[in-house]
Parts: structure tokens; sequence; C-alpha cells
């Protein structure tokens, strides 16, 4: 169940992500005249097939289409879109698309991910494109029917042909060259400059094809209840808890190739917590609890964040992994009767503790940047269960967390 619902909530996230939308400043190009205002800035594979234009930000939105008009870009981002008209190789079928520049020159390079999440590049000279293409598939070995991949990497051929007039590229140079954006700009600059050395290729490398880490301290305020169910003395226990500080190292990993608001946010924490009971009866005795329990947390989290304003919310969810480093826990029996002394005895409460658990979390905050650092201040969920092996026992750890972190 809870992973089902580190599922639905993935997919929520994901959704809220690709249908919010953000309005940068750009342009439109219709005909050979520059249109500037307002352009709704999206996913790779919404952007190949369709944008969102408003001359001012109370302006009426126009939807354009790659038949619409010639292109459209984005000022800060440094991103441009040209309407070509292609072959999907794939399906044979020839389809207008806006395609991400990555380089202009006397060879051009192209990029777009498709319906399916499949990243396609382009290479134009002079007024032909031709597909860049590097194939993958499955080959078994007919004696042991292993599977393994195995690539056909096509596009060096198409690149060898397109840039032969050039004598001083060697095929050692272009069987270096992998199938990304930094080489495939590398190589294409190296032509340009080659064919005309006094010419300037124009290289649009705002574009954060590489994934961003931010790591930093983070801060915690815990306050958690513990609970156990099952026909026993702890089954029937209410536990009091206290309020407890910890805290460890936060790590983010923006995905800029799924989407700009989209990241994993993981931490590492340290979280102690100390619970105890009242004396509870059961069968003819008395029962106190106590557990001073102390974890190492891995929560990993897929995180969706506004990108507007000064003060940016945002929300996260996944799963959460906890490995207990302190398990000192105890039950004190007390029994008293009128014919014999009172008596009391201590032994451990969880003798099948389980040091692993998993379970669920969720949370949101608020973000600002402090000299281009975020500073961060979260409220979390988090359940665990699983808290021992016994099969008649069952025990889970919920609870609200304060999160404080700033990255660098």
């Amino acid at each position: 169940m809870k992973h089902l619902s580190a599922i639905l909530l993935f997919l929520l996230l994901s959704q809220l992500a690709f249908s919010q939308k953000d309005f940068r400043k750009g342009y439109i190009i219709q005909g050979t005249d520059t249109i500037k205002g307002y352009v709704d800035y999206r996913g790779d594979k919404r952007n190949a097939q369709v944008t969102i234009f408003k001359p001012d930000l109370n302006g009426a939105e126009q939807r354009l289409t790659p038949t619409d008009i010639a292109g459209y870009g984005f000022e800060k981002e440094g991103k441009v879109y040209e309407s070509k008209p292609i072959i999907n190789n794939d399906r044979k079928e020839k389809e207008s698309i806006f395609l991400n520049v990555l380089i202009k020159g006397k060879a051009s390079i192209y990029y777009y991910r498709d319906a399916d999440a499949k990243d396609r590049y382009y290479v134009q000279k002079d007024t032909s494109i031709f597909e860049l293409e590097n194939l993958k598939y499955q080959v078994v070995n007919p004696g042991s029917e292993a599977r393994y991949e195995r690539a056909e990497r096509r596009y060096l051929s198409t690149l060898s042909s397109l840039f032969s007039d050039c004598p001083s590229f060697s095929n050692q140079q272009l069987s270096n060259v992998r199938f990304n954006h930094s080489d495939l700009i590398k190589i294409t600059n190296k032509y340009n400059r080659c064919i005309n050395p006094a010419s300037v290729a124009k290289a649009f490398t705002n574009r954060e094809d590489q994934v961003k880490i931010t790591v930093g301290p983070v801060l915690s305020f815990s306050k958690s209840t513990l609970s156990f169910t099952g026909n026993s003395a702890l089954g029937r226990a209410e536990f009091q808890n206290d309020s407890h500080l910890g805290g460890g190292f936060s790590f983010n990993m923006l995905l800029p190739s799924m989407s700009e608001k989209l990241s994993v946010q993981t931490e590492l924490l340290y979280i102690p917590a100390k619970f105890s009971s009242p004396s509870t009866r059961y069968d003819a005795f008395y029962y106190e609890f106590q557990f001073d329990l102390a974890y190492l947390k891995l929560p990993v989290q897929l995180r969706y964040t506004y990108p507007k304003g000064k003060v940016q919310p945002f929300v996260n969810g996944g799963l959460v992994l906890a490995y207990a480093i302190k398990d000192d826990n105890k039950q004190i029996v007390s029994h008293e009767s009128r014919f014999r002394e009172p008596t009391q005895s201590s032994a451990i409460a969880a003798p099948n503790f389980n040091h692993f658990m998993n379970g669920i979390t969720a949370g949101a905050g608020l973000m600002c940047q402090i000299n281009n650092k975020p500073l961060a201040l979260e409220i979390r969920y988090d359940k665990t269960s699983d808290i021992t092996k016994n099969i008649n026992l069952s025990g889970s750890i919920k609870g609200f967390n304060l999160l404080l972190s700033y990255g660098f």
C-alpha cells in the first residue's frame, strides 16, 4: 500500500510539473518579424510540438504550432527553437517540429525529444537536413541464449560524409564523438572553423544538459509517535513522546531533461526519538515501556518547485529508508498481590527488534535564494513500519519533521 501511495504521488507531481504554465521573456518569429513578449517554458517534449505566446503577462494567450511560426526563443535562458520539416526515420513520416538549436553555422545541430521520450539529433548543412541515428537493439546469443545490447552508431558515418570537405578531419576524431549535446556541438564547431576560420559559429550552450546537484547541511526538529498493534501488553500501551533535534546533509538533483521544475530530493538524516508509556495493566501485571532510539534515515523524494517569485513553494513525496543505530528498549513489569510482597522486574521490550525499516514520506515548504544559494524550510510527514520481526506484533513510527536546509 505504501509503495502504491508513493507511485501515485510521483505521478501527481509529474503531472503538476508538466501541466503548470511558466511564462518567461522571449519572442516568436513570424516570417521575417521578431515579436517580443512572453513564452510558456516547458519540457523538451512539449516544446517540440507547440508553444504558447502572449505579448505581455496580461495579454491573451496564443497557441502556436510549427506550421504557424518560423520559431521562438527565450531571452534569459538562451534557448532557441526553429520550425523544421523533418522525416522521422522510425515512422518514415514527414512532419514539422520545433527543433532546439544547439549550434548554427555552415553545419548546424538540432535536437528534440519525441513523444516516446527518445532523444533525436539532426544535422543541417546548406539546405539539407539529416537525422543522426544511434540505434540500440537486443541481440540473443544462440549458444547461451544470453541477451545483450548492441549499438549501431550510424551518426558517425553521416557526420563523416557531411564533413568530408574538411581535410583536417580524421576518422579517429569522429570515432570518439558521443551521442550527446556537448560532443556533437564540439565536433560541429571544429568543422565550421575548418571550412571558414574567420566565421564564428553560434553555439547555444545555455541549455543545461547535465543534472545539477546541490549539497548542504540540514537541521531537523522532529515530533513522532510510536504505536503497536497485537494481543500483548505492547499492543495496549499508549506512548508519550518528546521532541528532538537532529540533522544531516541534503542532496538535490535537478532533472532539466524532464522538467526544470522537477528534482530528486534526498537527505541523510540522524533522527533520535524517545518514547515511554505509563503503567498499563495486562493479565494481572502492570507494564511500563521505554524506547530510546536513534535512526539514520534516507528519504528519496520527487520534488516539484513552483519556479516563479523570490519565495518559491515546493511539494515532494516518496519513500524513506531507516536504520536504527540505537535500539535501547525495556519493559518494567510489576505485580502486586494481597498474599505476597510486590515484585518488579525488567526485560527487553522488543527482543525481535527490526533495525531496517521503510515507509512513505511527503512534505511541503518554501525556498528562497540567499547569495544565490537555496535556503529551504519544510514541514514533512513520514511513516515507517515493521519495527519488530514478531509476526504477532506490528509497530510503526510516524510523525512530523520541520527541516531547515541550505545548499551549496
